[in-house]
């Protein structure tokens, strides 16, 4: 057999706690399939373009999860979601936000503060499981 030794690193590891917002504006409860699902129904039209999806959420409407294309077009899936706070959206890779999808069942929560700040996903039936997903840069139209 072989093993490899490498010597300790020097300074300090980093706080990855950081990552974690303390705060949020908004909060989107949902069935986790169903978020899986949407996300890869928008992907298709995402898979086009840049691989980004953008969730927009609002207390009256829910969440929206929506892929843009330039030569295919949108997909946009509406979902019933409980919304808390204000309104808000962001654009997060789809792959990234899969693969955490995949880690919950049941319902999942994602806090978000603002669209250029990174979002959290946790459930209560998964305690200690949190997953930051950070946000991508887009163009939202009439902004």
């Amino acid at each position: 057999g072989a093993w490899v030794s490498t010597p300790p690193l020097q300074g300090t590891f980093p706080d990855y706690m950081q990552l974690f917002p303390e705060e949020h504006k908004t909060r989107v409860t949902v069935t986790a399939a169903a978020f899986r699902r949407a996300v890869k129904l928008a992907g298709t039209a995402a898979v086009d373009g840049s691989g980004i999806v953008r969730l927009e959420m609002t207390p009256r409407d829910g969440l929206t999860v929506s892929g843009l294309a330039a030569e295919t077009g949108s997909v946009t899936v509406r979902l019933a979601a409980a919304v808390e706070g204000r309104g808000n959206k962001i654009a997060v890779n789809m792959r990234y936000l899969s693969d955490a999808l995949r880690l919950f069942e049941g319902d999942v929560s994602m806090d978000l503060e603002e669209p250029s700040k990174q979002c959290v996903f946790w459930s209560s039936q998964e305690p200690g499981l949190k997953v930051v997903v950070m946000p991508m840069f887009v163009q939202w139209g009439a902004e």
